[in-house]
């Protein structure tokens, strides 16, 4: 086999993988519509879905946010644990840094 018959078979690859990709889109939109209406037929909600939790609200409550796991701990009371999030840092983060010492040795292994 030559370069160029190797060469020819990458373009003719390339180009069914495109046209693959084209049609599987398509099914794809028409899948999604079809399923849409399914579930909101049958108000399936996202939990029965197996969607864990849902981004979508349909009550006027706020949605409350899942905690970030902790990433940071004490190192003098291991239980108290800090995600590293939005907000004031920790009394015991601070004094820490104040310290001089470095965030990275609050890490949890």
């Amino acid at each position: 086999m030559t370069d160029k018959q190797i060469d020819d078979l990458d373009k003719k690859i390339a180009a069914l993988e495109e046209e693959r990709q084209k049609l599987l889109n398509t099914k794809r939109a028409d899948v999604l519509t079809d399923t849409i209406a399914t579930v909101a037929r049958y108000g399936f909600t996202a939990s029965e879905l197996g969607l864990g939790i849902a981004t979508h609200y349909t009550t006027k409550t706020k949605a409350h946010k899942a905690k970030a796991p902790p990433k940071y701990a004490d190192p003098a009371n291991p239980e108290k644990t800090w995600a590293g999030g939005k907000g004031a840092r920790p009394l015991w983060v601070q004094s820490h840094l104040n310290a001089g010492k470095s965030l990275d040795d609050l890490l949890i292994k």
